[in-house]
């Protein structure tokens, strides 16, 4: 059981001083007055209780059962909720736009709401089989809502200007099946692989908030233009096969999977990463890791983001007698992945 007391003490620029200077160029010329620096302070206060609870039952030597739920709180950043205004410069990586974030100092903080129920089963071979399936519901949920604004002047946006603010919205769901399957030896021929599938969405979003084009939309997969926890790809998975020899040696390769709506905002990929351990001296042993082991790039051989080649982003704006209507689709930079890294270590043991 857990007690939270949350209390905020922000300071936001003042909205009058703000207003007053609206349509200011970013870059003032001579006898053009700056708006000056004026806060004003907002307090805001959350209390909650979380009780957590969970069973586990060993049904025989090979068959373990587990059922858990709870809730807990998730706090916003101080800078989410407090301080100046900042300013993302059109460049490749966003896409040629312009985007003000600000502060909501009347931000209150998540509660997540949690239920799991799992078994673990040992195999002949002594592996472990897992599954896991889980519900989690976010109430309150921290939700990024970005909107077209009038162009700033002296700035060149070709992908537009926009202004973003994180608020609660009401709710978010997350749920799914998780699978592994891993046997760990010593000396000889082990394995993992691990896969998931899992859907996250906002749920309950009212009409009322389709002012104007935005990207907040009732049960489509959380894409990375929500909110700060990225794009979640319906499906994703790890394996790696690998042998262990004697004095510590260990010979590994492994492949990551991310499906689609993942980070890049481009399809779906495979990293592969390959380990190798030896022994080059009494109790010494030397380490090389491969990440990217084929350099994938995606999409491009130059390594970085590329403009206006991703997935775009769905906007749904106000329509007649209080509708949704669909708005233009906002494409992303496709993103690129780590390139190909090598990690070399030597360790002596005592």
């Amino acid at each position: 059981m857990y007690f939270t007391n949350y209390r905020s003490a922000a300071q936001i620029e003042d909205p009058n001083v703000l207003a007053a200077f609206t349509g200011t160029p970013a870059n003032p010329g001579p006898g053009t007055a700056y708006a000056p620096v004026a806060l004003v302070s907002r307090t805001n206060t959350v209390n909650h209780l979380d009780p957590h609870i969970g069973f586990n039952y060993r049904v025989d030597q090979n068959l373990a059962l587990r059922l858990s739920g709870g809730s807990s709180v998730t706090l916003p950043y101080a800078s989410v909720i407090s301080g100046l205004g900042s300013v993302d410069r059109p460049n490749g990586a966003n896409n040629l736009a312009y985007t003000l974030s600000l502060a909501n100092s009347s931000l209150r903080p998540e509660t997540t709401v949690s239920y799991d129920f799992g078994f673990d089963y040992r195999l002949p071979d002594s592996s472990i089989f897992a599954v896991d399936a889980f519900d989690n519901t976010v109430h309150n949920i921290f939700a990024g809502v970005t909107v077209p604004t009038a162009p700033v002047a002296n700035i060149v946006a070709p992908g537009g200007s926009f202004v973003n603010q994180t608020i609660n919205g009401p709710i978010g769901r997350y749920y799914g099946l998780e699978l592994a399957l891993n046997k760990t030896v010593p000396v000889g021929f082990g394995y993992t692989f691990q896969g998931s599938f899992e859907r996250a969405y906002l749920d309950q979003l009212p009409t009322s908030i389709y002012t104007g084009p935005i990207n907040l939309i009732n049960g489509k997969q959380l894409d990375g233009s929500v909110n700060g926890q990225g794009s979640i790809p319906y499906a994703k998975g790890y394996g790696e096969i690998r042998y262990g020899g004697i004095r510590n040696s260990l010979v590994s390769l492994g492949a990551d999977y991310e499906g689609a709506n993942n980070s890049t905002y481009g399809p779906a990929y495979v990293l592969y990463n390959s380990t190798v351990r030896f022994e080059v001296a009494p109790q010494v042993t030397f380490q090389m890791a491969v990440d990217n082991l084929g350099n994938l790039s995606t999409g491009t051989n130059l390594g970085r983001a590329l403009f206006s080649q991703g997935n775009g982003t769905l906007r749904l704006g106000p329509g007649p007698n209080g509708t949704v209507v669909n708005a233009p689709i906002r494409a992303k930079s496709l993103q690129e992945v780590n390139p190909r890294t090598f990690r070399f270590s030597l360790q002596h043991r005592f």
